[in-house]
């Protein structure tokens, strides 16, 4: 075999891509860990199960049998909740900390609501899972793993000037930054919400819990 059909993952650069994005791939990580805990956790412990029962009424309420203008006012306020929660752990030196746990109990939240779906009502949940919980909730999740990683990456420069007691000039052009970043992501989460809006409006009634 030629030594050039070897695969070089240095030639593609792979390494410097997860050295790029090692910060994004710890909010997938915690992300994914949240969702996988509480699927696990859902037949095996009674306050995750009974968190499960009582997203699924929340959820019910703000989705089930209600116009769109509802349903996408419903998912703006918490789309912008969870972005205004991220934007202010960025802003302290415990964002470090915060925001991964952000997306951890955020994945905690969709796993337990998807899980529930699918022990409860079996091949409807799984169908009701994936035409129309998935779909309006995967922009809102990118969104929050976006902003948890900008919310990481400013607070470690915050902490570096807290620590370090030095003085960083370019700190002001970072938060200027910072807010044009998060005030874009604002954006998505509108289009996220207009999706979960016009899904579940048009496409809820298909389904009869």
């Amino acid at each position: 075999m030629r030594r050039t059909t070897l695969l070089n993952l240095h030639k593609f650069k792979l390494t410097d891509i997860f050295a790029g994005n090692k910060v994004l791939i710890l909010t997938i990580f915690f992300f994914l860990m949240g969702v996988f805990i509480s699927v696990v956790l859902r037949g095996n412990n009674q306050t995750v199960s009974a968190l499960g029962s009582k997203i699924y009424e929340i959820y019910r309420q703000q989705h089930f049998e209600l116009e769109f203008l509802s349903v996408f006012s419903n998912t703006v306020i918490f789309n912008f909740l969870i972005l205004c929660v991220c934007f202010t752990v960025g802003t302290s030196m415990f964002g470090v900390l915060l925001s991964p746990l952000i997306c951890f109990f955020y994945g905690g939240i969709f796993g337990s609501l998807a899980s529930y779906m699918c022990v409860t009502y079996l091949l409807k949940g799984i169908a009701f899972n994936a035409v129309i919980l998935i779909p309006g909730y995967i922009v809102s999740a990118i969104v929050l793993l976006f902003a948890s990683r900008e919310a990481i990456l400013f607070s470690y420069s915050v902490s570096g000037l807290t620590f370090n007691n030095g003085i960083h000039n370019d700190l002001p052009y970072k938060f200027k930054g910072y807010c044009i970043k998060f005030l874009i992501m604002a954006v998505f989460n509108i289009l996220s919400a207009i999706l979960d809006g016009v899904f579940s409006s048009s496409l809820i009634k298909i389904f009869e819990f």
